[in-house]
């Protein structure tokens, strides 16, 4: 587990699926439904205080918090060079809505999604799966998970959007959230927190 404390301002926390860890805090997600977020890792961001609470918020509404995760999907997932940008990245371009028969399950829907961006970029490629970094433009729930799976490339361990033998690969989802740049609230420094893949 990594816990950073930078500047008393807040706390970064590294959430590895099933446990979350504050010093003398532990809470066991063993009962969390499949298919929750709570299933992925995660970098958690907390605020020491309710004004950089409210600045995070606005950061993160603004879009000015970049997000990165890392994932493996099922095949080889092969980069297109003509629609790579100047840094290799890739964008999945598709609008995403609720599944209201199969909540929690999102869809991808052009009549009724709303606008969802994915950058994506190859780590590393094997015979059978693709490291993936991805970045989300847009933050629709899901919106990775649903993406992948949508061009055919579902994440391994996925049991909500994987078909079952993609699902049962591995024993837990591999995706993580492994990085976050965004500007200190208070001093304007620019911040860049990583958490390596466990994967």
């Amino acid at each position: 587990m990594l816990v950073v404390k930078t500047l008393h301002i807040w706390m970064v926390i590294s959430w590895f699926a099933g446990l979350f860890y504050l010093p003398r805090i532990f809470v066991n997600l063993a009962m969390v439904p499949a298919g929750s977020q709570a299933e992925r890792d995660r970098l958690l961001l907390m605020a020491r205080s309710a004004a950089v609470q409210r600045q995070l918020n606005a950061a993160f509404a603004a879009r000015t918090v970049h997000k990165r995760y890392e994932a493996v999907v099922t095949g080889r997932l092969e980069p297109k060079a003509d629609a790579s940008d100047a840094e290799g990245w890739q964008r999945i371009n598709l609008p995403i809505c609720v599944d209201w028969p199969n909540r929690p399950r999102r869809i991808i829907d052009p009549v009724h999604g709303k606008s969802s961006q994915t950058r994506w970029r190859v780590l590393e490629l094997t015979d059978q799966t693709t490291r993936l970094a991805l970045e989300p433009v847009t933050g629709r729930s899901h919106q990775l998970r649903v993406h992948l799976q949508a061009i055919g490339h579902p994440i391994l361990g996925d049991a909500l959007y994987a078909p079952a033998a993609v699902a049962a690969q591995t024993t837990r989802l591999l995706l993580h959230a492994s990085g976050l740049r965004l500007l200190h609230p208070l001093s304007g420094e620019p911040l860049h927190l990583v958490s390596p893949a466990p994967f």
